[in-house]
Order: structure tokens, then sequence, then C-alpha cells
């Protein structure tokens, strides 16, 4: 696997990867059982904006997985960033270690819950 980074910028798509291959093993995501996720960004709600002051920009991030069934049974969404009225937001830990053991804990939340989901 051999990423660049930024892995979006620009005027590209919104979507890493563009194209539906897995970047770390390559499997096509039509032939897997979902595919997990990253979303963040920020949405203002237009009906309530006055004035460019009153725009308040609510930010969200959401990591999951989303499953290929129609009925979205096997899939799993965690709310770490949720309508917080900021157009940026940071997570900090002390070190590289503790923030890939912080995301980690979050992939085995999601794992957890959907193999609990699946022995129901």
């Amino acid at each position: 696997m051999h990423l660049s980074f930024p892995l979006l910028s620009g005027h590209q798509t919104t979507v890493f990867p563009s194209e539906s291959q897995c970047p770390v093993c390559g499997v096509d995501f039509r032939d897997s059982p979902g595919f997990a996720y990253v979303d963040a960004g920020i949405v203002v709600d237009h009906d309530n904006v006055t004035t460019l002051n009153s725009m308040k920009p609510q930010a969200y991030f959401y990591v999951g997985f989303h499953g290929s069934d129609t009925e979205v049974i096997n899939s799993e969404n965690v709310e770490i960033v949720e309508d917080l009225i900021s157009d940026q937001f940071s997570i900090h830990t002390c070190s590289v270690e503790c923030m890939r053991k912080l995301f980690n804990d979050i992939f085995n939340f999601i794992s957890t819950s959907l193999s609990n989901r699946r022995e129901k």
C-alpha cells in the first residue's frame, strides 16, 4: 500500500478512495459485506440564517461500518462529534500511540456491536 497525503484536497471528489476499491487490501467494495468509513464536516441550517453573523455551523465526525444489506441491519455508527457549534474541532492525545489506541477502541466498539447484532 502506498499512500500520499493529503488524501483529499482542492476540487477532488469528496470521497476517498474515488474508485470502489479498498486502498489498503484492494478488495472491490461491491464484493465486500460493506465498508468502514469516517465522515466529518460542517453543516449550516440555511433556513435560520438571516445575516452572515447569525450563521452557526455545526461540526460532525462519525466513524462506522455501512453494511451491504438493504435493511442496514449490519451497520453501526459512532458519533464522535455531533452538532458542535463550530466550524472546526480538534481531538488530542498525549502521543501517537494513545491516538492509535483511541481510534482502535472506537473501531473495536463498532466490531463488537456488529458481532453482538449478528449473534442475536
